[in-house]
């Protein structure tokens, strides 16, 4: 894991540190995202939703990434888990591309080793971001 500071919203970390503990209460959270997240938090550099950067990737963010084995471009929307499961084009926070996705930049390279495939990712855009939109109730 990395010693770096990562750049989140004062709202993402309360509504996170919520759902880490509920999910890991219920026994339901796989390891490695929780630790990433976990971490994340720890050493976040807190700021008001109103002071968050625009090139950050935040909760209910929409981005671009590219998958670097298939040269293809994805969107995404980093998302909450929900009891009824997310849309294709939603990755949960609780997933490690969610996790690393989490305080990321355009550039920023993610990896998957989890899901057998050895997926690697570029963010590429941020499409949509709330706080830069004045949405601070996502």
């Amino acid at each position: 894991m990395s010693a770096n500071k990562t750049t989140l919203s004062s709202l993402d970390i309360s509504r996170l540190e919520t759902l880490l503990y509920r999910e890991e209460n219920r026994g339901a959270c796989p390891a490695h995202p929780v630790a990433l997240l976990e971490e994340k938090l720890c050493l976040a550099d807190e700021r008001s939703p109103r002071d968050m950067p625009a090139h950050v990737v935040t909760m209910n963010s929409k981005v671009v990434l590219v998958d670097l084995k298939r040269n293809e471009t994805i969107e995404r929307t980093l998302a909450f888990p929900r009891a009824g499961g997310l849309a294709a084009s939603e990755v949960s926070v609780l997933t490690p591309v969610g996790a690393q996705l989490l305080g990321a930049a355009p550039g920023y390279l993610i990896g998957d080793a989890t899901s057998g495939r050895g997926s690697r990712f570029r963010v590429q855009e941020i499409v949509y971001q709330p706080e830069s939109s004045g949405r601070y109730d996502l």
